[in-house]
């Protein structure tokens, strides 16, 4: 893999870990909103249901079917104020008032964990969602136990928190916005400058490595690298430059040595050859000098 390759794979790791922690913090903005809304929803849930137990109280009544018209009148008009489902069941889980009429006299069924007993059994606030024919999309509903005379458990109040939960997250929603903007732009600038530091980097690299590879291929010592940055990359190129400066030197002063030493060869054995050629020529003039001397009968 190229250094480019590297740098770049290295800042997009960055940044992917920046829009993980955007996620993260995302998730945990909407944490918040749901336990802000669950916390309003159960204050909620606990006011009705204390203001159901003290009408009881003072009535010296029970919850029971023979107060559903009361019990109706009250969570119909919960009901209007608040735009919320709200179901009062007692402890056979039967609906003694709720803010869908029809449903009033019926088993409340649609807890599909059994939250309604466990909670009317130890207390616990529960969460959980309903889906029915009158809620086909699935609303979230709280369930809070229901006290009578004696502190004993009459039943339980059930009030719908989805409204809550939408405005909760309606409210951490420009929060959560910011956050995934500002993790989107960590990732673009990241890539931003991991493509500029990556290109600074290694196209002077790049550079270097082609003139050496052509010195290489050519024997030619008169190629020098282009210095574009001040850098610890401009000073290789330059250190680069003058090793190769410094190799056509040493290859200049070689070549000359070894021209100067074939020349004082040549010279000598052109010395020697003509002194060798003025002797034989010397030597046959004499040799036929004397055989113009001889007699006739000699030749």
């Amino acid at each position: 893999m190229k250094i480019s390759h590297k740098l770049l794979v290295s800042f997009v790791g960055v940044s992917l870990l920046t829009n993980v922690v955007g996620v993260v913090a995302i998730a945990q903005s909407q944490k918040i909103a749901e336990t802000l809304a669950i916390a309003e929803a159960e204050h909620v849930a606990q006011v009705v249901a204390t203001s159901i137990a003290h009408d009881a109280y003072y009535d010296k009544k029970s919850i029971s079917i023979e107060r559903s018209d009361e019990l109706q009148h009250y969570t119909n008009l919960l009901h209007n104020l608040q735009k919320r489902d709200i179901v009062v069941v007692n402890r056979q889980k039967l609906i003694l008032a709720d803010a869908v009429p029809e449903n009033v006299g019926t088993i409340f069924d649609h807890d599909q964990g059994n939250e309604i007993q466990k909670t009317m059994q130890d207390g616990k606030v529960r969460t959980f969602l309903e889906k029915s024919v009158d809620y086909p999309q699935g609303i979230k509903l709280i369930v809070v136990k229901l006290k009578g005379e004696q502190n004993q458990v009459d039943g339980a109040v059930i009030l719908e928190w989805s409204s809550l939960y939408d405005n909760a997250i309606a409210q951490a929603r420009p929060t959560m916005i910011a956050i995934a903007l500002t993790s989107l732009g960590c990732v673009i600038l990241a890539l931003i400058l991991g493509f500029h530091i990556s290109s600074s980097i290694a196209r002077p690299l790049q550079l270097v490595t082609e003139v050496a590879q052509q010195v290489t291929q050519e024997s030619n010592f008169d190629l020098q690298a282009p210095v574009t940055t001040k850098d610890e990359t401009g000073v290789l190129a330059t250190a680069f430059n003058n090793l190769i400066e410094r190799v056509n030197c040493v290859g200049e002063a070689r070549r000359r040595h070894r021209r100067q030493w074939f020349g004082g060869i040549s010279s000598s054995a052109r010395a020697y050859f003509r002194s060798f050629f003025h002797y034989q020529t010397h030597r046959q003039r004499h040799r036929l000098g004397l055989i113009h001397q001889l007699p006739n009968s000699h030749r």
